[in-house]
């Protein structure tokens, strides 16, 4: 392996990484360095902890790196310090690598005797490692041990990931030899070790490493139900994936049961199905939900699983009740359509959330019943205005072609959420004939309504309606204090528009704003306001001119005001 091609290697680490990292090297940071075939593997100092186990491998032709890790914090990215040394260790020291290369056939060619040696010694240096000699039964054990044993001290997070990451390769090379059941077994402890101990060190697992072995040990016990025949294995492997799913769900939904109920109705037989939905009834006993009914499945955990596996022996009735309690709004309606029952079918339309109303607006059409949904959510918008639901309907008009419904909701959406933007799209699809009297629809409703000032504000300001922009902002508050002197933005604004034009409107809002600002006591509000006074003498008004004397005069203490205004 190349250790001159270093282009390519420090892709990803940043500056400072990197400056640590040669600081690291220049202390002799980086020892135990050995090399088998592309990987690279070595310990680095962890100052006043253990030192860090890292390894790096790169690719065939020794251009890049194809993985690393490190027992840091951050190690579980490839990306710490630690990692980044022992490349900067490759590059300049190659020859400080021994050669791990020939340690398993080395291992190969010795005795039993032998073997069980070098294990003990290994041990005593690690007694942790007796761990490792468990069988597959003991992997739960082993994985709790592990999360125990680093503590919650930061940099804990990446010391387990690291240390499961080898249960994990047990568990896939079970998988592959095809000992199902011993796969179920370290799937299953690595699974449950993870959550049960999760909640200690979640702070830590930032890109969600520690996170992600318990949602691989989830698919691991999936393929494992997915391949085995056994009835006994069988169970053993649902029982494990429930036994994950409630412990996902103990540990604030980390993840690792979101793919299980998929798994369970996409394998499981119909008596294996009956034996979850049991666990489900279980469980909903001990928490005091009423799992017969169908309105507490959405409230209740694996409700909405439950309801899957029973839906096939559930009348009708009791199907659309459980598609209403769960949300699915797309499929109630669907099958009240397909059962003939168009009126409700419409009226859970009219109530269903705006964002499934695309979807059901759809099934609607096809069932040629798409008028009656116009009418109810024309009748929807009567009391609920939301933003999302006007911008859907004028979709909607646009698609059938009614472009003048399609302008009185766009026209009715500038008046109740304006926007600059939407103002000028409706201008200029509205014929010009008809622009005078748009204008003076929307400006008078923006008036009325009066709220959402800012947005409003701007889009009079775009029409050069000053004056009811003007009245928009007329008694607003003013606030005086460093952090927030106040006259608004939207107010503001009017006095920009005005200051050609209409000068007396622009020197009455910047004299408020002005005497705001100085009553701050605040260097920079002078300075601020130093600027607005100067612009109000530049308007020509006459009474412009007595501003600066009238600062001087009110406030003769205040040296730093002096200055800023004679700057």
């Amino acid at each position: 392996m190349d250790s001159t091609t270093t282009t390519g290697w420090f892709e990803g680490f940043s500056e400072a990484v990197r400056a640590k990292a040669e600081a690291l090297c220049g202390r002799g940071g980086v020892f135990d360095a050995r090399r088998a075939g592309r990987a690279l593997r070595a310990c680095c100092e962890g100052g006043d902890r253990p030192a860090y186990p890292v390894e790096v491998t790169l690719s065939d032709d020794g251009a890049r790196v194809v993985r690393a890790r490190c027992g840091c914090a951050a190690g579980a990215t490839g990306r710490c310090k630690h990692a980044a040394a022992v490349l900067m260790t490759w590059a300049s020291r190659p020859w400080a690598f021994h050669d791990a290369s020939g340690v398993g056939a080395s291992l190969r060619r010795r005795s039993t005797e032998s073997l069980a040696s070098l294990v003990e010694e290994m041990v005593a240096l690690a007694p942790w490692l007796e761990r490792v000699a468990m069988p597959v039964a003991h992997s739960g054990e082993r994985a709790r041990s592990a999360m125990r044993r680093h503590g919650t001290a930061w940099g804990a997070a990446g010391a387990i990931t690291w240390e499961l990451s080898v249960l994990k390769a047990r568990g896939e090379a079970l998988l592959r030899a095809g000992d199902l059941r011993g796969a179920t077994e370290v799937f299953r402890g690595l699974g449950e070790g993870v959550l049960e101990g999760y909640a200690a060190v979640a702070g830590q697992d930032g890109d969600g490493a520690l996170r992600a072995l318990a949602v691989d040990a989830a698919r691991g016990l999936t393929t494992a139900l997915a391949r085995a025949k056994d009835r006994d294995l069988r169970r053993e492997a649902l029982t494990a994936l429930w036994s994950v799913a409630q412990g996902d769900l103990a540990c604030s939904d980390v993840g690792a049961a979101e793919e299980i109920p998929e798994a369970i109705l996409r394998y499981a037989d119909e008596a294996e199905r009956a034996m979850v939905a049991g666990w489900i009834f279980e469980r909903a006993a001990r928490e005091g939900f009423a799992a017969n009914d169908p309105l507490a499945w959405s409230s209740m955990p694996f409700g909405a699983l439950l309801f899957e596996l029973l839906r096939d022996g559930l009348d009708l009735d009791e199907v659309l009740r459980g598609l209403k309690a769960l949300g699915r709004h797309v499929e109630l309606v669907d099958a009240m359509l397909l059962h003939g029952r168009r009126d409700e079918a419409v009226a859970e339309a009219w109530e269903c959330p705006t964002g499934a109303l695309p979807a059901v607006a759809g099934l609607l059409a096809r069932w040629g019943v798409g008028a009656d949904l116009d009418a109810a959510v024309r009748a929807r918008l009567e009391r609920d205005p939301s933003e999302a639901l006007f911008t859907w309907w004028g979709m909607r008009c646009r698609a059938r072609g009614d472009l003048a419904a399609a302008r009185v909701t766009a026209e009715e959406m500038v008046g109740m959420y304006p926007s600059v933007a939407r103002w000028e799209a409706l201008r200029e699809e509205t014929p010009e004939a008809e622009r005078a009297a748009l204008q003076a629809r929307v400006a008078a409703a923006l008036a009325a309504r009066g709220g959402r000032r800012p947005e409003a504000v701007r889009v009079l300001l775009a029409m050069g309606e000053l004056d009811a922009a003007e009245e928009c902002t007329r008694g607003e508050p003013t606030v005086a204090s460093a952090a927030h002197p106040v006259v608004s933005g939207a107010r503001l604004s009017v006095a920009e528009a005005a200051a050609e034009k209409r000068p007396s409107v622009a020197m009455a809002i910047w004299s408020a704003h002005v005497e705001a600002l100085v009553a701050t006591g605040d260097r920079a509000r002078y300075r601020e306001a130093a600027g607005f006074i100067r612009r109000m003498q530049g308007l020509g008004v006459e009474e412009s001119k007595a501003w600066v004397a009238w600062a001087r005069e009110t406030h003769p203490r205040r040296r730093a005001l002096r200055v800023e205004l004679t700057a």
